[in-house]
């Protein structure tokens, strides 16, 4: 399960929790530290391409001061992460903020924290306060309530007399447009005219347009024919030598890993070993490896990897299909 968090952009001290699973069993570990082996923690702002590091630390009991980066196991796999400061700040106007990790055979599932120009709990009661307040209480210079305030006395003494100032420029604007009416029916013969000759030109181009449209016609035919067996993976369709690429916890190509094993999540659906080879990926090179996804595997409108190995980094990633 996801976190999901509301904080208003710029807020300082922001505590989220994530929760850390067995890459191999999926089931929440019992213990979990800052300086947990191939520890990853990091965040990213909604509108960027930044993965931005988070940098780890210890926090001395779960209910600690925040402390940028500070990390605390509580229960059944949950754990306490304090975001920095510049994940949540107003800077660049993102919506939201998602954050996440793993650790050497840990998955660290986190969350997203969504940006508001509010504070959490606001709601129409407190603008309802605002609304009914009376006006003998509004007395702050430069609020809002006493600029409505001086509207309604303004209007209440010298609005009769700018009606009348704006009926008299409406009574001569319209006396003037009926003048001109008298002048308008020669213009509207001339227009209708050159519309005529116009139209009969347009007509005219017509004929030749046929043939452009039908060659335009085949060749978009042509293209999104092309189109459609290239670009992103398609629902339901099989893909042959899926790539992988796999890193070692200690930075670098992993090569030479027997076990690579890549586990397939469809729509949401429980996490399961691909079909081929027990979901063990054959090496190319370079730190690459390959396996077959099975059309079945690919029948899904969202697809979800974890891909493991002996001494490598977790990789967790997802994709959307195409028609």
């Amino acid at each position: 399960m996801a976190y999901y968090k509301q904080v208003q952009k710029g807020a300082v001290d922001v505590t989220v929790y994530f929760k850390a699973l067995d890459a191999t069993t999926g089931l929440p570990v019992t213990a979990f530290a800052f300086n947990q082996a191939g520890i990853d923690m990091w965040y990213r702002r909604d509108g960027t391409n930044d993965r931005v590091a988070i940098t780890e630390a210890t926090l001395a009991s779960i209910d600690a001061a925040h402390s940028d980066g500070g990390i605390i196991f509580i229960d059944d796999g949950v754990c306490r992460l304090d975001l920095p400061d510049a994940a949540v700040s107003t800077v660049g106007g993102s919506a939201g903020v998602v954050y996440g990790g793993s650790a050497t055979d840990i998955i660290c599932e986190g969350g997203y924290v969504q940006l508001t120009g509010y504070p959490p709990g606001s709601d129409f009661a407190t603008v309802q306060q605002i609304y009914d307040k009376p006006s003998s209480e509004v007395t702050v210079a430069g609020s809002m309530g006493v600029a409505i305030k001086d509207i309604l006395t303004d209007t209440g003494t010298t609005l009769d007399a700018k009606l009348d100032a704006i009926d008299n420029f409406i009574d001569t604007e319209i006396a003037s447009i009926i003048s001109s009416l008298s002048t308008l029916d020669g213009k509207i013969d001339t227009i209708d005219n050159l519309l005529d000759t116009e139209i009969a030109s347009i007509i005219t181009s017509l004929s030749s347009m046929d043939t452009k449209i039908d060659t335009i016609d085949n060749f978009l035919d042509t293209e999104i024919a092309t189109l459609l067996t290239k670009g992103a993976y398609r629902k339901n369709v099989a893909v042959t030598g899926f790539m992988i690429y796999m890193e070692l916890t200690g930075g670098g190509p992993a090569t030479g890993i027997a076990n690579v094993t890549l586990q397939i999540s469809k729509d949401g659906t429980a996490f399961a070993n691909a079909a081929a080879n027990g979901g063990v990926a054959t090496e190319v090179s370079s730190g690459w490896y390959k396996i077959d996804v099975a059309q079945g595997e690919m029948n899904a409108d969202e697809i979800a990897h974890i891909v493991t190995g002996t001494g490598c980094k977790t990789r967790n990633y997802k994709f959307r299909t195409t028609v």
